[in-house]
């Protein structure tokens, strides 16, 4: 604010003293009087009052250029909300279960959106809430890595030669078939080119699963009589779903577009895999140890060597610092024309808002309670209802030195934009949801005392932090960014064939039109993103026909066939499979009514296909 007052003051300033040359030389006898020259004036008050109207022309100036950033605001704002607002600190947490709960057959369910938070720090705890559901279970992975499989056993498929071997105990000697399992998920942990090489090794050619008694490395080349095949669709990858984001509400975001945001802001955020199929049935024959077999047409001979139980935790979600929060009340008064949204007044750097949920009055002689309604909004009500009265929020850099966050300041208005009748002494009661503005980055994790902690929920022993806290990731000001916000609006309304074609589409090497895509939708625009979008060097497509299997049986249906070219050299310490894997959910977003994409993706100097997708139609797949 303050670097934009002083430069619409200058600004001003020297309009002004070109204005004052042109006026010395027409009119040289009052400008004597005034001690006007062409370029200074000798009276120490003229000089105040040019210096004055200055600064009082600058103030004008900066008022008109805030109505463009109100009215595109407001407009973001209504259609897709996360877009304006601060991206919290984001991490990763493992949950480890009560040993007193060892012996159990039941799970602890941890539901999504659960709030943890960490001992004081500088005055006020920092509270996240978890992103994805966690079942504990009295299990751990008690060795992981790749095998050579013998040939010519009849329940794997002839392509498979090699498996990653993940093995399972369980804590209290109790057998797995006792456990209502279904399902295992799992974190690629471990330094990201082998959290990644894992992630790659179960979802790009996974032939299925072998489910076994655990028999130790001894025998983990035989795969055995008592085992059990899943097929490969009981592989899911977690992070792609739409009750799956860090913070957007799919009620109102594109689900392609948050993909790719999360991708550029936290890609840990996709370093989940679970295997499904796990139901008493499959599990019959397991003891209190279990093998899961993830089948491979090759032998992984990088990772035979790397790989052990610390590589693959249970009982993990990302994190993200939100909470609900009720801000400071405030008193009306008739004389004031905003508010300041003051999560706490005892430690102001500690709490930032990120959305507001409910404006409520609540009377001070009646203690009835009125509510406000969001001014850009579709609750607006009938007239017969009588006086309605709205609030309007601005989003405003922090004035405090060295301080990086941002106020909200709020307004109440009625139906035609003008104050309300409001009562003073009435206090206004803002519902909102807040995080820890840049506190997170100044936890003393790793330790003891430092972890995070849980109330309410039984049965958890350590909440432990896997990856070190984000940094809150803010919109820059100006009106620059505004343009962009509303340029990722416009995508809504364009068709695939209008995102991939640049004119030069059908060219390997042109995809520019495609960056420039994911380049708007990268709000931490750091050097590692650039570099990722850099390395699509090439996009094809090209129309096709598929037969598709409905309730009336199977029918051709048109589609786009896309084919992604990377180079590897641009995803080092990342995996371009996964940048692959979240571009093919993107795509798949924008597809027509009747129609689909089948995304493949290729490595740069190599002649195989990294992976070729099956067709999909928004979140389903068609086969």
């Amino acid at each position: 604010m303050r670097d934009r007052l002083l430069h619409c003051y200058e600004k001003e300033l020297r309009f002004i003293r070109r204005q004052l040359v042109d006026f010395a030389e027409s009119y040289p006898a009052i400008a004597s009087q005034l001690l006007l020259e062409p370029d200074k004036c000798e009276d120490p008050h003229v000089e105040r009052l040019i210096e004055a109207f200055a600064m009082m022309a600058a103030r004008v100036q900066l008022r008109l250029d805030d109505d463009f950033p109100e009215i595109t605001t407001a407009l973001l704002g209504l259609l897709q909300p996360e877009l304006l607002a601060p991206m919290p600190s984001t991490t990763v947490v493992q949950f480890t279960g009560d040993p007193d709960r060892a012996h159990a057959t039941t799970g602890t369910r941890i539901p999504r959106h659960s709030q943890i938070h960490t001992p004081p720090v500088k005055g006020a705890r920092c509270r996240f809430r978890t992103c994805y559901p966690v079942t504990l279970w009295p299990i751990e992975v008690t060795a992981v890595g790749v095998v050579a499989l013998d040939r010519g056993n009849p329940l794997c498929p002839p392509a498979a030669v090699a498996a990653l071997r993940v093995e399972l105990a369980t804590m209290g000697a109790q057998r797995f078939s006792e456990l209502p399992l279904e399902q295992v998920r799992f974190f690629f942990d471990g330094n990201a080119a082998v959290a990644n090489r894992l992630y790659e090794l179960m979802f790009r050619q996974p032939l299925g699963v072998i489910v076994r008694p655990g028999r130790g490395d001894l025998e983990a080349s035989r795969v055995g009589d008592d085992a059990r095949f899943l097929s490969p669709t009981h592989l899911r990858p977690v992070g792609f779903g739409a009750d799956e984001g860090l913070v957007d509400d799919a009620r109102t975001s594109h689900l392609g577009h948050r993909l790719l945001r999360e991708y550029f802001l936290f890609p840990d955020k996709f370093l989940f895999g679970e295997i499904t199929g796990l139901t008493p049935a499959t599990l019959a024959t397991v003891g209190a140890k279990l093998e899961l077999l993830i089948l491979l047409d090759r032998l992984p001979l990088d990772l035979e060597a790397r790989l052990g139980p610390e590589n693959l935790k249970l009982g993990c979600t990302p994190a993200v610092n939100l909470f609900p929060h009720q801000a400071e009340p405030v008193t009306l008064r008739q004389t004031e024309a905003e508010y300041r949204v003051v999560p706490d007044f005892h430690v102001p750097l500690a709490y930032e808002v990120h959305s507001i949920r409910r404006v409520e009055a609540l009377s001070a002689s009646t203690g009835q309670v009125r509510e406000f309604r969001p001014f850009f909004g579709l609750r607006h009500g009938d007239p017969r209802e009588g006086e309605v009265a709205f609030w309007h929020a601005a989003r405003r850099p922090s004035g405090r030195k060295l301080d990086s966050g941002t106020e909200v300041d709020l307004s109440l208005v009625d139906p035609r934009g003008e104050p309300p009748a409001l009562t003073p002494g009435d206090t206004l009661v803002v519902h909102i949801v807040a995080s820890n503005r840049d506190l997170p980055a100044e936890l003393p994790l790793g330790t003891r005392g430092g972890e995070f902690q849980i109330e309410g929920q039984p049965g958890i022993d350590r909440i432990r932090t896997l990856r070190k806290p984000t940094a809150a990731v803010r919109l820059p000001g100006g009106q620059e960014i505004l343009w962009r916000l509303v340029s990722v609006l416009s995508l809504n309304h364009l068709s695939l064939l209008e995102l991939l074609d640049d004119g030069r589409s059908h060219q390997p090497g042109g995809p520019m039109a495609f960056r420039e895509l994911m380049a708007l939708l990268d709000f931490a625009d750091s050097a590692v993103t650039r570099q990722r979008i850099a390395g699509l060097v090439g996009l094809d497509w090209r129309r096709v026909l598929r037969q598709i299997a409905t309730s009336e049986g199977r029918l051709l249906t048109r589609g786009l066939e896309i084919t992604l070219h990377l180079d590897e050299d641009h995803y080092t310490g990342s995996s371009a499979f996964m940048f692959a894997s979240v571009l093919e959910r993107f795509l798949a977003y924008y597809t027509s009514i009747n129609s689909f994409t089948q995304t493949a993706a290729t490595i740069r100097k190599r002649e195989e296909v990294l992976k070729r997708w099956p067709p999909r139609a928004g979140e389903a797949l068609i086969i």
